[in-house]
């Protein structure tokens, strides 16, 4: 026999099963989306607030998390809460093929507005993916700044300063440091020599935890650069992990 908490028996005599029925639908939706990593299905059932909040890459982890849970074997809500302004909200234990999770699941006018899946499940999925994530020692990440450090395009004029941000994976941690060395070059696009950095970073990080990721940041100046198309072409050594990556930007000069 299938037992049913006092407390949601009486979450659902004062709020209908109509209201009970509509989450059960949007965990349904929420789930098979991230079962396909389909971010587009997601954006359709969310508000645009929560979609702009969880783009396609941040997205991908959350789904990520879901398939290595397997397939859902049975979804049961455990709380539900309904507010003023049409704001219903929903808690879920889920049982998947390789462990269980609590989900939470908020909706307004019927679009989604926020949602959390934790549990110890959840904990370990999440550490399995990092350990993938960095696994590879690569750039996850390359940023063009301006002047306040924002982000902007590859478009500059002659003789600003070039500012820019990579995020590097997989580098070697010891002692809970990170040493990073690099040389930047500079090249026309049909790859000739401009101008050479041999030591253009040299440095050592404090290690963020134990991810295997180190963010660094750069400066290119071009005074004497006339107007074009170049590129920047990054030679990134992790010095404890004896790695060696190379990475090319395009810029242009107005």
């Amino acid at each position: 026999m299938r037992c049913i908490s006092l407390a949601l028996v009486l979450g659902l005599l004062a709020t209908g099963c109509g209201s009970k029925k509509n989450l059960d639908e949007s965990v349904d939706q929420l789930l098979a989306a991230l079962a396909a990593g389909d971010h587009a299905r997601f954006s359709a059932m969310a508000v645009p607030e929560l979609a702009a909040k969880i783009p396609p890459p941040k997205f991908e982890v959350f789904a990520k998390i879901t398939q290595k849970l397997g397939a859902l074997q049975q979804r049961s809500m455990t709380g539900i809460n309904v507010k003023t302004g049409g704001v219903r909200s929903g808690t879920y234990s889920l049982t998947f093929a390789k462990g269980t999770a609590e989900l939470e699941l908020t909706l307004q006018e019927g679009k989604l507005i926020a949602f959390e899946l934790k549990g110890d499940a959840v904990k370990q999925a999440m550490r399995q993916i990092e350990e993938e994530q960095y696994a590879t020692f690569k750039v996850a990440s390359f940023e063009f700044q301006d002047e306040d450090k924002k982000a902007k395009n590859n478009i500059y004029k002659a003789g600003q300063v070039i500012r820019f941000t990579v995020e590097v994976y997989g580098v070697t941690i010891v002692a809970g440091e990170v040493k990073l060395k690099a040389r930047l070059q500079v090249l026309s696009t049909d790859g000739k020599q401009l101008a050479d950095y041999p030591s253009f970073l040299d440095t050592t990080l404090k290690a963020q935890g134990t991810a295997r990721v180190a963010t660094v940041s750069g400066k290119l100046p071009t005074a004497s650069a006339k107007p074009g198309t170049y590129k920047l072409l990054l030679t990134i050594n992790d010095v404890s992990g004896n790695q060696t990556l190379d990475y090319t930007q395009a810029f242009v000069l107005e």
